[in-house]
């Protein structure tokens, strides 16, 4: 039976992780930064959940945000809290994406990147290193945006290998704002660029 569907006296448990300012009613909202309406987390820390004791994880553009363990550690520990059947929805930039996009410079898909970048390289670099000297996260109480940036880029088969030594038994690859959770969808806060979607389940 759907997670959903099971009849149960208490509410449903939803955490949205790294929210930004994009808080969601009736969510439990967390992020590092201090922002009203979210609880204090740091990501780099085991969660303070109890295990077994979350429905419904969402985390939208941030697990780029972690080097290659720190995020398979953040993967393990959003296993452990949420309960047998949980789901956590991970939207991340796409490292197979940004390749096509590179390959394919005069593709129809990138005539808003060339506004912007005078050539591929220009692109692909700033993918991997611009996000570290952007200022599109100046909310984060000045935070550097050095500390911030991408530090690790996913391809689809990178996450999911990832997702199922973490612990994860069922992974499915999404569409944007598409679910076969309800409670997912219509649910990303950005814009479509071909990112990286995954629902995992416990």
């Amino acid at each position: 039976m759907d997670l959903e569907k099971k009849v149960s006296a208490m509410p449903l448990k939803k955490i949205h992780l790294a929210c930004g300012n994009n808080i969601f009613p009736d969510w439990s909202n967390y992020d590092y930064a201090p922002i009203k309406g979210a609880g204090f987390v740091d990501l780099q820390k085991p969660l303070s959940f109890q295990s077994d004791s979350v429905d419904y994880i969402y985390f939208e553009h941030a697990l780029e945000h972690f080097d290659e363990v720190d995020g398979f550690n953040l993967l393990k520990e959003m296993c452990r809290v949420l309960k047998q059947s949980g789901v956590v929805r991970i939207v991340t930039p796409s490292l197979d994406t940004y390749v096509f996009r590179y390959l394919n410079w005069n593709n129809e898909i990138n005539s808003s990147h060339r506004k912007n970048f005078q050539s591929p390289e220009q692109f692909l670099n700033y993918a991997f290193f611009g996000e570290n000297i952007s200022n599109d996260l100046k909310f984060l109480n000045n935070m550097r945006s050095s500390t911030i940036g991408h530090k690790f880029l996913y391809s689809k088969n990178d996450l999911i290998n990832k997702a199922k030594i973490a612990g994860f038994t069922n992974i499915n690859v999404c569409e944007y704002k598409k679910s076969s959770y309800q409670i997912f969808n219509n649910i990303e806060t950005r814009e479509d660029n071909l990112d990286l979607i995954l629902e995992l389940v416990k």
